[in-house]
This record gives structure tokens, sequence and C-alpha cells, in this order.
């Protein structure tokens, strides 16, 4: 799976002043993502898949801008979640 789009800040956590990470995802975005993949046909069965992921701390959500867009993103290090990637590859 390639990689050039994997973010590339060690940061696995809100920055410092409180904002998202730079690569966090909007909700919008994901859910596109999401259904063109076949993984959710609704927003509230990706809600509950994301809920599972949430209460394990495998998904963080925030609000950001003006809006309150919600964006989402995985709290890992870039090189654990390229491995996760990888084991996830070769099954």
């Amino acid at each position: 799976m390639p990689t050039s789009n994997m973010p590339t800040t060690p940061s696995h956590a809100a920055t410092s002043s409180g904002a998202p990470p730079t690569y966090a995802l909007p909700y919008d975005q994901l859910f596109h993502l999401a259904r063109d993949h076949f993984l959710a046909t609704s927003d509230g069965a990706l809600r509950a898949l994301l809920g599972e992921f949430k209460d394990h701390g495998l998904v963080v959500s925030s609000a950001t801008g003006e809006q309150s867009t919600e964006v989402m993103w995985i709290p890992m290090r870039r090189e654990r979640l390229i491995r996760v990637l990888e084991t996830l590859g070769d099954t």
C-alpha cells in the first residue's frame, strides 16, 4: 500500500494549542471514502463503527473551525501505522 499520503508529523495527539493534527480527516470525507469502499452505507453505520474505535482509543475526533467541522485521526506514530498497514497487506 502506498504511504506517500501518510502523515509525516510524529505527533499522535492534538497539537499543544489543542488543535487536531494537520493530517486529521474531516468526517464528511471519511464517510464518502467508507461508502465508496462499502465499509458503511449510512451515517449511522459509520458512527457505530467509529464508536467502537473511539471507545478503544484507536480513533480520536475533535471539532475544528468556525463551523465546528468534526475531524478524525488515528493517534499513532507514522512508523507504527505503516507497520500495521504492511501487516494487514500480508494477510
